[in-house]
């Protein structure tokens, strides 16, 4: 009876080809890791603009203490956070059109100052009537700032040099663990070859109402990432000796700031 008892509570030995009890618990914890990878994987965007970082940079930026998300700025008004509806937004996109139709051949300036008088045309398609007025004004003021600024000599001086404008971008993620699974997209402003070093350059235009230049600095952090975007794609497509430079061309203060 004894031997009967002893034998009843001995553990019992796993039949021949099952797994074992650690074997299903450390199973158990691989499948749980799986499916929270699967989870956040999901959680993911198939694709990104290529200024989407940037964007996040520049609003946690506004949020410290600036005005209006990309593209502007008026200290008078709270951030505006629905960028459809945003006049600085739509003033940018308006003054962007401008200097993708430019002839480069021509006379810039004079092709800038005549561009006024369509912008208000241009913004019936960008932004409801509530907020033309202010859009029109903001793209009035940069383009005004612009055609009286040094940016169109140095456009004409480099204009012999333009590889393209508007060149489309796609790329696919870089990996990271909180980009896209798909791919990333954007547009770079204009690519240049630099008469001088003979590098590539990459020119983003921002229409951005900074002047100060602990204003500019700021922004010129923000646009970073999208700059390393811009700068991988045109390493991965023209595989040039050097990494190619960006640039971040500040419409309404009027200068070039180098890119990091």
């Amino acid at each position: 009876a004894l031997a009967l008892a002893a034998a009843n509570t001995a553990p019992a030995a796993p039949a021949p080809g099952l797994a074992t009890t650690a074997q299903v618990a450390a199973a158990a914890a691989r499948l749980a890791e799986l499916r929270a990878g699967a989870e956040a994987r999901m959680a993911r965007g198939f694709s990104a603009p290529a200024s989407e970082e940037a964007h996040r940079l520049l609003r946690e930026l506004l949020d410290d203490g600036e005005a209006e998300p990309s593209e502007g700025g008026n200290p008078a008004r709270p951030p505006v956070r629905d960028e459809r509806d945003s006049p600085a937004t739509a003033a940018g996109s308006a003054l962007h059109g401008i200097l993708e139709r430019l002839d480069l051949a021509g006379d810039i300036r004079a092709q800038l100052a005549a561009a006024r008088s369509s912008l208000a045309v241009v913004m019936e398609g960008l932004i409801g009537p509530e907020r033309r007025g202010e859009a029109v004004r903001r793209a009035e003021e940069v383009l005004a700032r612009l055609v009286a600024g040094p940016l169109p000599a140095r456009l004409a001086a480099i204009a012999p040099h333009v590889l393209a404008r508007e060149l489309a971008v796609l790329l696919p993620p870089d990996g990271g663990a909180a980009g896209p699974v798909g791919f990333v997209a954007g547009a770079i402003d204009l690519l240049y070859r630099d008469p001088a070093s003979g590098e590539l350059v990459i020119a983003d235009y921002k229409s951005d109402e900074v002047t100060g230049a602990d204003e500019v600095a700021a922004r010129a952090a923000s646009y970073a990432p999208q700059g390393a975007v811009y700068r991988r794609a045109v390493a991965l497509a023209l595989r040039p000796p050097r990494p190619p430079r960006f640039e971040l061309w500040f419409l309404h203060a009027g200068i070039v700031v180098a890119g990091r």
